[in-house]
């Protein structure tokens, strides 16, 4: 059964309230047993690398706490940057029906199976190796055999348990059996809103400013210039409007890059920190997202009716 959330305004204490993460146990030490997670479980990321940099990041702090380490480490930058260009979305910031997410082509709003990393945690006594086996009842038991401690990567269908076994293989030839159910639970949550919902104002990946500057007038008639896009080789005086001289592609391709450039919609924004948290602290859920907010959205305008884009379809490429 698949579970649907939408995310509003109220949501946004989150992004600071350390909460409850959950934790996975140490694998070495204490009764032996089988553990599973869900690989990638933030189903907007291509990526599994990705992922896992906020699992590290995160180590049961607050998402704020997380923030702050991943800014560090990219020197500032952000880590949106480049894992904008990574996600099951077109550059436009549509949903892709179909998204390749770490070589397995998915559904992304009604995916059949799950990826998911089983291992053998505990005091693993002497052994000459593991058996595995992988029974969901409907298709023939998938059988791997590997060392005990390596994880095992398998997909599991979903909407139905997986009876997941392995066979320790101990050094008298007998051997000590161990047996766990997988059940992945899917989320849908939609995040709809306005600018606040989106991110307006943090981009992915931001302006690129350059020293030259664009003339702009005041409203006496005099001249001053602010920063300009850097790479940008249109007219940048006060005889023509910035884009109005036949170079608008190229003034857009200097512009910031966005999840959605249409609506300023950001990997930043508090509905998708939010989602991402619930994927980091939840090791059994998959959470599928979709975001929809967008600057100057209303119920009329927005919502149920059309409403401007704020920048061109294909955003552009931002600093470096």
């Amino acid at each position: 059964m698949r579970h649907l959330a939408v995310l509003s305004l109220g949501l946004a204490a989150l992004l600071t309230w350390p909460g409850s993460a959950v934790r996975a146990e140490p694998r070495s030490g204490g009764m032996l047993r089988i553990e599973w997670e869900v690989k990638n479980r933030f189903r907007l990321f291509r990526d599994e690398a990705d992922f896992q940099r906020h699992v590290a990041a995160t180590r049961g702090e607050s998402v704020l706490a997380a923030e702050r380490r991943l800014a560090r480490e990219t020197d500032g930058r952000g880590w949106a940057r480049d894992v904008v260009e990574r996600l099951c979305v077109d550059r436009s910031g549509n949903l892709l029906e179909t998204c390749d997410r770490d070589g397995e082509r998915e559904n992304y709003l009604a995916p059949r199976d799950h990826r998911v990393g089983v291992a053998l945690a505990g005091t693993v006594p002497a052994n000459n190796g593991c058996a595995w086996s992988f029974n969901d009842g409907e298709a023939p038991p998938k059988e791997i055999t590997a060392a005990c401690t390596d994880e095992i990567k398998v997909r599991v269908r979903y909407g139905r348990p997986t009876l997941a076994a392995i066979d320790i293989i101990l050094p008298d030839g007998t051997a000590q059996r161990l047996v766990n159910e997988i059940q992945v639970r899917d989320v849908l949550i939609a995040g709809l809103g306005d600018s606040i919902a989106a991110g307006e104002g943090n981009p992915d990946r931001p302006i690129r400013l350059s020293d030259e500057g664009f003339c702009f007038r005041r409203l006496g008639g005099s001249e001053y210039f602010r920063p300009g896009r850097a790479g940008f080789g249109g007219n940048k005086s006060c005889e023509t409007v910035p884009g109005d001289d036949g170079r608008t592609s190229d003034w857009a391709r200097q512009s910031a890059r966005w999840l959605s450039g249409a609506c300023h919609r950001s990997l930043y924004s508090y509905q998708t920190r939010t989602a991402l948290a619930l994927a980091v602290e939840s090791p059994h859920l998959a959470v599928t997202f979709i975001p929809l907010a967008c600057s100057g959205a209303t119920v009329d305008i927005g919502f149920l009716g059309n409403l401007r884009a704020l920048e061109c379809p294909s955003p552009g490429a931002g600093g470096p």
